[in-house]
């Protein structure tokens, strides 16, 4: 109903929502997850059940610095660059996203383009390294009034009652902000 009343009303919609409804049909069909293609499978997996859930926390002075009045952009960039940093290191310096673009890529695109592409979205053993001093400088210009040592722990949250911290901290990395 709704396609003819836009066939009769506006054709140029018409075919672009036929067009992007094929495109959605074909990357379905090919597996490719492609914006703004979203495949059902990407949001559908089931979420493993858990006792606890990992956090990250910075720690000035033994004491938390409490993020929350940051604007969420913030809180992300600070706090979501760790767990990629995280799995990263725990995975001998190898990328874990360095099979997906082989998948990807790999034969489908020149030599000489495919090294350039990996090289520029892997992260590196050099990046790894470089990542707790971006970091700071990061956190310096989100929190100009912080000074001083900061360290970055991740510590675990209970999720049955009484839904607390587990007291015990494993440092990631320190920083030195001026």
């Amino acid at each position: 109903m709704f396609l003819s009343k836009l066939y009769r009303e506006w054709r140029l919609m018409f075919w672009c929502v036929l067009l992007f409804a094929a495109g959605q049909c074909f990357f379905m069909y090919k597996g490719i997850e492609n914006v703004p293609f979203f495949l059902y499978h990407m949001y559908a997996k089931p979420h493993p059940s858990a006792d606890s859930v990992t956090i990250f926390a910075i720690v000035q002075d033994g004491k938390r610095v409490n993020p929350t009045r940051l604007s969420n952009r913030e809180q992300e960039l600070l706090f979501n660059s760790l767990g990629a940093y995280l799995a990263v290191r725990n995975n001998s310096n190898t990328d874990p996203i360095d099979a997906d673009i082989a998948n990807r890529l790999a034969g489908r695109v020149g030599a000489g383009v495919y090294q350039t592409l990996f090289s520029r979205l892997s992260n590196s053993g050099a990046a790894l390294d470089a990542y707790p001093a971006w970091w700071g400088r990061y956190f310096r210009a989100v929190f100009p009034g912080q000074q001083g040592a900061i360290a970055v722990v991740q510590t675990r949250v209970s999720l049955r009652p009484p839904f607390a911290l587990s007291g015990q901290d494993s440092l990631l990395f320190n920083v030195f902000v001026p």
